[in-house]
């Protein structure tokens, strides 16, 4: 009897496992932040970044040298490393609207949902480019 509930529910578990990978796994074609993200993301970077990169810095080769990998990495890179005189400085929200406005000048689609960097929702989502 233990054995037969055991079975169950390790089938019922296994059969859900599709699509729990499926609806987690995104890319940022996807449209995986929203504008109002991008806005303050511009304004993030123009108080923040700009004194040491311009904006041309964020695009192009910069996205492209992190193409398949996760928006984790990046963020955690950034948030390790900026602002160049006191890394880890900002709000978490802040470090994701960076990323929303640098992936906005990239090209990659705005979409409703904003870029949650919470419960490792960034881990599920995959750089990718136009």
């Amino acid at each position: 009897m233990l054995l037969k509930k055991f079975v169950i529910g390790l089938l019922s578990v296994l059969s859900l496992m599709p699509v729990v990978s499926m609806a987690e796994s995104q890319t940022t074609l996807d449209g995986v932040f929203n504008q109002l993200q991008v806005d303050r993301g511009e304004k993030l970077v123009a108080k923040y970044c700009a004194q040491c990169h311009d904006q041309s810095y964020f695009q192009d080769v910069f996205l492209q040298s992190w193409q398949f990998q996760t928006v984790q990495a990046l963020y955690d890179e950034i948030q390790a490393t900026m602002p160049r005189d006191q890394p880890g400085s900002l709000k978490d929200r802040q470090y994701a609207e960076v990323l929303a406005f640098i992936f906005s000048i990239n090209d990659l689609p705005v979409g409703e949902e904003k870029l949650d960097y919470k419960n490792g929702g960034l881990e599920q989502i995959t750089i990718r480019l136009p």
